[in-house]
């Protein structure tokens, strides 16, 4: 009967353990379903992925889209609503807490400053619903709101974004009136008025219907401060029959916007 006691006992006591968490929280259970009383505690719920197309409004009221990669970067494109005038471009890595998102080496052009500036970029996110955030950057800031575009979520055809595009571009502190053309191959060609010539190559992305752009520039309508414009990297949106495309260099000294209608 001893031996017996100390046994019951010994099981008495694996069984607190196994309730208790092993030193965890109270209240919690890690043991098996006969240990926590029958019912088998279920595991913690991830918070989802803040990856995919964005769309919304800014605090301006100028559409925005936002767009957050897995590489990790995070691009911001912005326009006057209702027009092919872009406003502005934002591109930076991220990284991501539970529900909280940020930025701290956003590089950041628009209509309204001369050069490109360097950013904080702070969002919370609801995983394939929303984003909503603000962005504080050398001679601007602003917030937004957008919500997750279901239709962006398988690859894209260079088929799709194929035709001719009449718009305009936006360099850091001008805008001018530009044309680009896009084959089937995607294969990138365009103007300015003012003689910024820029040609190309979009391709097309894993698991969503964006695409990557690699854009060269000739012509004294480049940006050209504090060096000339030469060649940049980025990423382009075709929203209906509206094509959205923005590349900075790789220094992220300089910036470049189009958007266009066909």
């Amino acid at each position: 009967m001893r031996y017996g006691g100390l046994a019951g006992a010994a099981a008495l006591a694996l069984a607190v353990a196994g309730c208790s968490g092993g030193g965890g929280n109270p209240g919690e259970c890690f043991g098996s379903a006969e240990v926590c009383g029958g019912v088998q505690p279920a595991p913690p719920t991830p918070s989802g992925s803040p990856v995919g197309l964005y769309k919304g409004f800014t605090n301006t009221n100028r559409v925005v889209y936002a767009l957050v990669l897995s590489t990790p970067e995070i691009w911001l494109l912005s326009s006057l609503s209702g027009t092919n005038v872009p406003t502005g471009a934002d591109r930076g890595t991220w990284t991501a807490t539970d529900t909280t998102l940020s930025s701290t080496d956003l590089a950041d052009f628009s209509t309204d400053t001369t050069t490109v500036g360097i950013g904080n970029l702070d969002a919370t996110f609801v995983s394939g619903s929303r984003l909503t955030g603000s962005v504080v950057a050398p001679g601007q800031s602003f917030t937004f709101t957008t919500t997750y575009q279901t239709g962006f979520t398988t690859q894209g055809t260079l088929a799709a974004v194929a035709g001719s595009y009449t718009g305009s571009a936006v360099m850091p502190g001008a805008t001018d009136v530009a044309t680009a053309t896009v084959t089937s191959d995607g294969v990138v060609t365009g103007s300015t008025v003012r003689g910024c010539n820029f040609s190309g190559q979009l391709l097309t992305s894993p698991g969503i219907s964006t695409y990557t752009a690699s854009l060269s520039f000739t012509g004294v309508g480049c940006p050209q401060n504090p060096t000339p414009l030469t060649a940049g990297s980025g990423v382009a949106i075709l929203d209906g029959s509206q094509l959205n495309l923005a590349v900075f260099n790789a220094a992220r000294t300089q910036g470049f916007a189009f958007s266009g209608g066909r």
